[in-house]
């Protein structure tokens, strides 16, 4: 039996858990001009991009390169209008610093 396997799906699935709710609180406290659905939205997307970061960049030492990603991923959709934000990119980034440490925070 692969304990290290197990455990390493307990934590993405106890990181989606908590990702996905924190990142909706996060939104909302921007005030931007943005409507209740694309705050999901963007909330939802920030979050698979959190953690598509975890399983991409699973080594320690690599926060800048999963941060990198996520920004990467969360301005494709904004530059591919899938998402349209009035969000400048320090908001983004500012968001998607405040997630990683509430989740890291949830994880102490």
């Amino acid at each position: 039996m692969d304990w290290s396997g197990i455990i390493q799906q307990l934590l993405y699935l106890v990181i989606i858990a908590v990702v996905i709710p924190v990142a909706r609180k996060i939104v909302s406290y921007l005030g931007t001009k943005i409507d209740d659905a694309t705050k999901e939205r963007l909330a939802e997307y920030i979050s698979i991009g959190v953690t598509a970061a975890e399983q991409i960049y699973q080594e320690g030492g690599m926060g800048e390169l999963k941060k990198q990603y996520v920004l990467d991923y969360v301005r494709g959709l904004i530059t591919d209008n899938i998402v349209k934000t009035g969000m400048s990119y320090e908001q983004l980034d500012t968001l998607i610093e405040a997630i990683v440490n509430e989740i890291k925070q949830e994880n102490i």
